[in-house]
């Protein structure tokens, strides 16, 4: 963890940017720690899916509480992916957030064409990503929380 908060410190030094802006402003390090570990891949995620990276990161943060979930830390499963019924365990992070860069990419999420944040909080519910009603509620706190709705 310490290697993660110095690297993130060693690259706002050098080269400002809308995550190391985002990074300084959130107060709770352990918040922080886990953005800043999965913010590349989120970003991968966005570019073949469209998808806010706000959304993607509240969605992983919620999922895994931030990293620090059972299912995260052991089965590398970064957005509770099931099949069958059963949670997905994956072999590295990467290998959870290109399974999810598919789960994105299925056909209820293309037919739905979502272009902005709330067309994807629309089409999150349409396409029953998640089986609790609160699901969206708790997303846009986390990005309203945290300032994900600032990240382009």
């Amino acid at each position: 963890m310490k290697t993660i908060l110095l690297t993130a410190i060693l690259l706002c030094s050098f080269a400002p940017s809308q995550r190391c802006t985002l990074l300084k402003n959130i107060n709770n390090k352990k918040v922080s720690l886990f953005i800043n570990s999965i913010y590349d891949d989120a970003l991968i995620v966005q570019e073949n899916t469209g998808a806010p990276l706000a959304i993607i990161i509240a969605q992983s943060c919620l999922e895994t509480k931030y990293g620090q979930s059972r299912r995260c830390v052991e089965d590398c499963n970064y957005f509770a992916v099931k099949r069958n019924h059963e949670y997905m365990i994956y072999d590295s992070k990467e290998a959870s957030f290109a399974d999810y860069c598919k789960v994105m990419n299925q056909s209820c999420y293309l037919g739905l064409k979502p272009k902005t944040i709330d067309d994807w909080y629309r089409a999150l519910v349409s396409c029953k990503y998640a089986e609790s009603k609160e699901y969206v509620r708790k997303l846009k706190w986390i990005v309203k929380h945290f300032g994900l709705d600032k990240l382009k």
